[in-house]
């Protein structure tokens, strides 16, 4: 006991840091439990007083133990608190409730960001005029404003301004895996977003300002005028990179510069992060030492070197204010602030303490921050750099150190193997995080750090802030320095390009399970202390840590396989489109279609069908199946034939609407896939399982059967799916002279759950269809922007008179059907009371198509 009462006393901050973080993380794990505010707020209560009375009594060894409780409490308490919506009434999330037209008066907040064809705007709200309303009132919060093309500069941060705008609560897929657009901007504490019309719809309010107001948006002032700057002088492809070091905004990068530094690893370099805040430091220390020292009179009265480094800090705060203080500056600043406070008071603490320091620092302010990649992934990457280097360094670095010899060569490889060193031991401590938020692993990531991070933090960075000043004193001189970084961003481009393009640079993995995670950092750790105490490399730590990472690239059900899987049916909310995921007992697993919205084009495969796929440790399919070459049923397909290798793809044509179609069907020849153009009757499995084509109704015509329409452009393949006594229709976009068609010629319809035809529309849907099919679930698969026409206003009415539940992939998110020994159960995906800082979680829906909070399944036969 008394040992370990000496190493919390000695190690009293990381101590009670580890406990502060442990209790923000159970708030999350306890959320649906029956811990509430009040009882936390009676165990704190009961804690300070215990706490106290030790404090009196003067009894250390029981303070130092109930401290551990105590920041735990404090750190659960603090996190349930952020964990909700702003209660006021006259918050602007209370307010909005949904999607309508208002007058907001409010503070431009930060410097607007476009990315060449939209402009986002965040604005602090002081008062809002919805249309029904005759007078202004006053409101509180933030919103993110969107516009088509560039903001106009009369505008600048802290000006007041008067602005008509359609807002609305932010919305996002209810799908597993998916980026959920909503959490990320309530953890910004942007609660409602919004859509500007036009450029005319914005007027600037005649408001005086304080001192003060004006002094808090100084900063963000300062960098608008030097994106302006940047703007002017540095070409359309290179500003965005300029932007992006100079001033963390990385909204001008075009997509493909960024999949490059995203499958390259080094995506981190563009973000602003303790190496870029050393280069400034550094810099600035250099300037102020060199003119310090050139005054006899302060190189004998002052300490020269403190004095530099103190003057260092105000700029380090202000150049961080300049950067909108991301989490990984707020830590470089706080360690920097330590470092420079113990130098001059000749105090000087460990790097580890100030990486605890630094994240207490920021979770007092916003608890929330613990559970984002961003925050994770850079303390992740400082601990292995902090503790794992100094252990490789003398490994593998020995005689070099011991080498007398003033010899050039060995210097640079010395300094080489160094950078090596530090860039794997960050991607060793971030891979696992890195597969869990991202399913992507950098393989060259390693070797392209040590290349790209002189070239763009000691080159373009360097004379990117020498410039900045010159850029208002001297433009000339500034517009120098900023051609001359120039060289080293394209330089770095064509690395970039040259590394992306490599084979196996990257590869594409199953999210991770937490538990494996867990294990792989507790086997890293335990090899770095074996290491660390035995000096010498323990490979029999290596082995247990091998076999880890292995399964991270082959996860443990796939290993395991068996036919014993139940039927399950994944409808996923693609928003406006469709896409349903098959996976029969065998463990064949199929796509039918896979498309959204034409505003996200492709992306719809990225963000929502693979992440999807890889939330449950899916990295193949067998095959593709799309319906008809409608946009909306196979613009994300691209993306799903590149990284999940589908054997086979079936059409109804290659022929279709458009190009994209055209170079969809020409990328699955490149692939190892093979097309087949399905005829009546093709199935593709057998044995008490199948997926057939029960028709390809391409070229009918509904004219004869529908009054003045020829429209042959929506039909397609006819697919039906069963096993374990389960059917699901799957009939594209068929409208209601093909339903007719279908149900004339005595076509085996009948099936469980029917996906509705064409989203729900009244083009489709005919009550002879439904009768025919009759399912006990019809499926709307359409997003919510078009609510009264996807599905259509009857339709729910219809299925009513036919004894048949109608579910929306807009209300209850991604649907899943899992069916076993001829029964089946069927869930949704919410957030926890529409909550937008609650994460997804599945909920059982029952024959009224409602939300059962209880999880124990209602089998249906």
């Amino acid at each position: 006991m008394n040992r370990i009462f000496q190493l919390l006393s000695y190690h009293l901050l990381p101590t009670i840091t580890s406990a502060f973080i442990l209790g923000i993380a159970s708030s999350q794990l306890l959320q649906r439990g029956s811990a509430d505010l009040f009882s936390t707020s009676l165990i704190l209560g009961l804690l300070f007083i215990a706490v106290t009375l030790c404090y009196c009594l003067k009894n250390n060894r029981i303070l130092f133990y109930l401290l551990i409780p105590l920041f735990f409490t404090i750190g659960f308490y603090h996190a349930r608190e952020h964990s909700f919506p702003p209660s006021e009434k006259n918050s602007i999330w209370n307010i909005i409730k949904e999607k309508q037209e208002a007058v907001i008066v409010g503070t431009l907040a930060a410097m607007p960001a476009y990315n060449g064809k939209v402009s986002r705007i965040p604005v602090a709200v002081h008062h809002l005029r919805l249309n029904e309303w005759h007078d202004l009132i006053p409101v509180t919060g933030k919103i993110l404003l969107r516009m088509d093309g560039p903001f106009p500069d009369r505008f600048l941060p802290g000006d007041t301004l008067a602005i008509r705008a359609n807002l609305r609560r932010p919305g996002g897929f209810l799908s597993p895996g998916s980026f959920d657009f909503s959490q990320y901007l309530a953890r910004k504490n942007i609660w409602i977003t919004g859509v500007i019309p036009s450029p005319l719809f914005l007027r600037k309010a005649a408001f005086e300002n304080s001192f003060i107001h004006n002094l808090h948006y100084f900063p963000e002032k300062v960098r608008t005028a030097i994106g302006r700057e940047i703007d002017d002088r540095v070409s359309p492809k290179l500003k965005g990179l300029y932007r992006a070091i100079l001033l963390g905004d990385r909204s001008a990068i075009s997509q493909t510069v960024l999949e490059q530094f995203k499958a390259s690893g080094t995506m981190h370099i563009l973000a602003i992060s303790g190496i870029h805040m050393t280069v400034i430091g550094t810099l600035l220390f250099s300037l102020f030492y060199r003119l310090l020292s050139l005054s006899k009179t302060l190189l004998l009265n002052i300490n020269v070197k403190k004095t530099a480094a103190l003057l260092c800090l105000p700029v380090l705060i202000f150049y961080s204010m300049l950067t909108g203080l991301n989490p990984p500056v707020i830590r470089s600043v706080i360690m920097s602030t330590a470092v420079i406070a113990g130098v001059c008071i000749n105090r000087k603490k460990s790097m580890g303490e100030l990486l605890f320091l630094a994240a207490f620092i920021i979770l007092i302010f916003s608890p929330l921050q613990l559970f984002t990649a961003s925050f994770q992934l850079s303390f992740s990457a400082v601990v292995s750099i902090i503790y794992l280097l100094p252990m490789l360094k003398q490994l593998l670095l020995k005689e070099t150190e011991e080498q007398q010899e003033k010899n050039i060569l060995l210097k640079i490889s010395k300094w080489t193997v160094a950078g090596l060193l530090v860039s794997t031991a960050a991607t060793l401590a971030t891979a696992p995080l890195s597969l869990y938020y991202f399913n992507r692993l950098s393989l060259i990531g390693p070797l392209a750090n040590i290349i790209l991070e002189p070239l763009i933090c000691l080159w373009s960075l360097a004379c990117g802030i020498i410039a900045i000043p010159f850029l208002f004193l001297l433009p000339p001189l500034g517009d120098l320095f900023l051609q001359a970084g120039c060289l080293g961003l394209r330089l770095s481009l064509q690395i970039v390009h040259f590394c992306s393009s490599l084979p196996y640079s990257n590869v594409r993995l199953p999210t991770p399970e937490p538990w494996l995670i867990f294990l792989y950092y507790l086997l890293f750790l335990n090899l770095m202390y074996k290491t660390t105490k035995n000096k010498q490399l323990p490979f029999r730590q290596i082995a247990p840590l091998c076999i880890t990472v292995f399964f991270f690239f082959h996860p443990l059900p796939a290993l395991i396989g068996g036919t014993n899987h139940p039927f399950t049916i994944s409808v996923l909310d693609v928003g406006q489109g469709s896409s349903t995921f098959l996976e029969l007992p065998s463990g064949y697993r199929v796509i039918v279609d896979g498309g959204g919205s034409s505003y996200l084009s492709t992306k719809v495969g990225e963000r929502v069908i693979a992440p999807y796929l890889w939330k449950r440790g899916i990295s193949k399919i067998d095959a593709i199946i799309v319906t008809h070459p409608d946009a909306d049923h196979y613009n994300g397909l691209p993306f799903i034939v590149d990284h999940f290798a589908p054997s086979k793809v079936w059409l109804n044509t290659t022929s279709g609407h458009d190009m994209f179609f055209t170079k969809f069907v020409q990328q699955i020849r490149k692939s190892s896939a093979v097309i087949e153009i399905v005829s009546d009757n093709r199935r593709m499995r057998s044995q008490g399982e199948e997926i057939r084509c029960l028709t390809n109704t391409t070229g009918w015509s509904e004219s004869e059967y529908v009054h003045g329409s020829s429209r042959k452009g929506n039909n397609g393949l006819i697919i039906q799916a069963c096993a374990e006594g389960t059917c699901i229709l799957l009939p594209g976009d068929i409208g209601k002279g093909t339903e007719q068609q279908l149900t004339q010629r005595k076509y085996p319809l009948r099936s469980t759950l029917l996906l509705s035809p064409h989203h729900g529309s009244a083009t489709s849907n005919s009550v002879r269809f439904l009768k025919a099919v009759a399912p006990e679930y019809l499926i709307v698969s359409a997003g919510k922007g078009r609510k009264n026409i996807f599905p259509h206003p009857g339709l729910e009415r219809l299925c009513s008179l036919n004894d048949t539940t109608m579910l929306l992939t807009a209300r209850h998110g991604t649907i899943e059907i899992v069916s076993e020994r001829g029964e089946y159960s069927i869930y949704g995906y919410q957030k926890e009371k529409n909550n937008p800082l609650a994460g997804l979680h599945r909920f059982l829906i029952d024959k009224a198509g409602n939300n059962r909070q209880n999880q124990h399944p209602e089998k249906k036969h």
